[in-house]
């Protein structure tokens, strides 16, 4: 996960940190980080972002957050297919 736009982090950013690994040729950092997001977001209920200070989960004003579930779907499916990069 991503920090940015005063130290949160985008779950949704996710993808661009795989096609940079796929392209640089180090899709094991986006391996990495995609098994990370698994083994927390779901538990979280999939929220729009962490706060990077404490790791708390923060913007759940919807019930689940689309951008989320679908930055980690896109991610899982490049990495798992680097041709359709």
């Amino acid at each position: 996960m991503f920090c940015c736009c005063g130290a949160f982090v985008r779950v949704v950013l996710l993808w661009l940190l795989t096609a940079a690994c796929i392209k640089t040729g180090r899709p094991q950092i986006a391996k990495r980080a995609i098994e990370l997001v698994k083994q927390r977001i779901s538990k979280d209920r999939w929220p729009e972002y962490y706060d990077c200070k404490t790791g708390n989960d923060v913007g759940k004003q919807a019930r689940y957050q689309t951008w989320s579930i679908a930055g980690y779907l896109v991610a899982k499916t490049m990495i798992e297919n680097p041709s359709n990069l």
